[in-house]
């Protein structure tokens, strides 16, 4: 594909760029919105890899949306709640009861993830990690709720399983539901385009702060 060039449908497919000769190294990175208010699109970015930082934030400030070609890009795809849940039903076809397998298989392929909700996914597997990542904004806890809204099964195991995890996974576990209570009030579809979380950050870092009874 020449540089420069770009494929792009309507509606909630997502577009796909490609910055750079076919036979250059790259990766994907899937996870780009458009960050102007009247478009909001998410959509796929190609960028290399194995350079120097400057040359690779270059390539990053080259990255428009193929829709209203606008450079204002958010990196992270900001889903909605609404949003992750019509990519799941679509993905599933209707299917009534996806099973456990099935539902992690695609967080993995398709969630929108971040190192947090990688830790909390991989010890609510009890898959042994010890690269440890806490949620430390509303964006970063926003993906873990997504997370349990895709194998809500997972809350009730939550506080007992993160009580294993290093601090302050243990509180924040305790603490989870209040949290998210305060998050959802705020911004009922995690839409923070729409919303602004205002007090919950607070109330985050008052949380991770504290010490482990």
């Amino acid at each position: 594909m020449a540089r420069g060039t770009a494929n792009f449908s309507s509606g909630s497919a997502k577009a796909l760029i490609r910055l750079e000769p076919a036979d250059v190294p790259r990766i994907q990175i899937d996870n780009f919105r458009c960050g102007r208010e009247q478009c909001h699109v998410r959509f796929q970015a190609w960028s290399i890899m194995h350079v120097e930082i400057s040359v690779a934030l270059d390539r990053m400030k080259a990255i428009r949306c193929p829709k209203c070609k606008t450079n204002n890009v958010l990196l992270g795809e900001g889903r909605t709640l609404s949003e992750d849940r019509a990519d799941r039903d679509a993905y599933f076809q209707g299917e009534r009861e996806p099973g456990l397998t099935s539902r992690k298989n695609w967080w993995l392929e398709f969630g929108e993830k971040g190192s947090s909700s990688k830790f909390l996914f991989n010890m609510l597997s009890e898959i042994p990690d010890i690269r440890l990542a806490v949620p430390s904004d509303a964006s970063d806890f926003r993906r873990c709720v997504l997370l349990l809204d895709l194998i809500p099964e997972w809350r009730d195991k939550l506080e007992l399983r993160m009580a294993k995890a290093p601090d302050p996974w243990p509180e924040l576990a305790r603490n989870w539901d209040s949290l998210e209570r305060t998050l959802r009030k705020e911004s009922p579809d995690l839409d923070f385009f729409k919303d602004k979380p205002t007090s919950f950050g607070g109330m985050l870092q008052i949380v991770i702060s504290s010490k482990k009874q």
